[in-house]
Parts: structure tokens; C-alpha cells; sequence
């Protein structure tokens, strides 16, 4: 399989767009996670022109529910044919107007998938943990 190498950049929070809701259930509980535990476990994905999240909105939530600024993240070329939207009536164009004009997704409605050597994966299976402590962050 091939080995990404990416670099993890810490981004305000204010800067990020979403394409979807969430679920506050699940921004509560991951709330309480990371406060318990002390840090964020993993980067999200964004995309590199628009600063839109394309992995990782219930973390962004979390992070702003608990008054952290800024958050680790990978950032990728969302036009490079490697990523790829599901389902398919969803185009990326889609993705990015909905964040732009703040018409956002159900939660869940879409999945950001890569092509690794022929086989499609979640995009989170290149999201680096990171394990950066809350203090860093605020």
C-alpha cells in the first residue's frame, strides 16, 4: 500500500466551512472525551482551496464546543481525481456550494473516499493521529 506523508497543520476553526450538520449527541459525548482525555486523537481533512471539511465535522464541533481556536489537519487538493464523494449523485461541486452557501448536508449524507493502488478507502484511513494536547489548541 502506499505510504502518504502529510504534513499536519494547525487551523483556526473560524477559516473552516461544512457541508453537513451534525448530530449534537455526538459533539456532547466527543466533547467530553477530549476534555477527559486532554487531547484530540486525530487530524481532520480539508480541502486545501476552500477550506471545507471533508472528514471530521463532529471533531470540529467538539473542538469549538470546548472553546479550542484551532485544530490539526490534513490538508488535500479536493480535485485530484484520488478523492472521490459518495454517494455518486453528490458531486464535490455539490459538496463545496453547500458549504459556500451554507445549505449543508444531513448529517452522514456523504462519505470522502481515496483511491489507494486501485481500492477505494475512507479518507480517515489517512487522517495521522496525532494526540496534540486541548492546551496547544485554545
Amino acid at each position: 500500500m502506499t505510504i502518504f506523508v502529510l504534513d499536519i497543520l494547525l487551523l483556526d476553526i473560524s477559516n473552516l466551512l461544512s457541508h453537513e450538520n451534525i448530530v449534537e449527541r455526538r459533539v456532547a459525548s466527543l466533547s467530553a472525551r477530549i476534555l477527559k482525555d486532554g487531547f484530540i486523537k486525530k487530524a481532520i481533512a480539508v480541502d486545501q482551496s476552500s477550506f471545507v471539511v471533508l472528514d471530521g465535522h463532529h471533531r470540529v464541533e467538539a473542538a469549538r464546543a470546548i472553546g479550542l481556536r484551532r485544530i490539526p489537519a490534513i490538508i488535500l487538493d479536493y480535485s485530484s481525481e484520488k478523492i472521490v464523494v459518495t454517494p455518486h449523485s453528490i458531486s464535490k461541486e455539490d459538496v463545496i456550494r453547500a458549504a459556500l452557501e451554507g445549505r449543508k448536508f444531513p448529517p452522514k449524507t456523504t462519505k470522502h473516499m481515496i483511491s489507494l493502488e486501485g481500492h477505494l478507502f475512507h479518507i480517515s484511513r489517512i487522517e495521522p493521529d496525532v494526540r496534540l494536547d486541548i492546551r496547544a489548541l485554545r
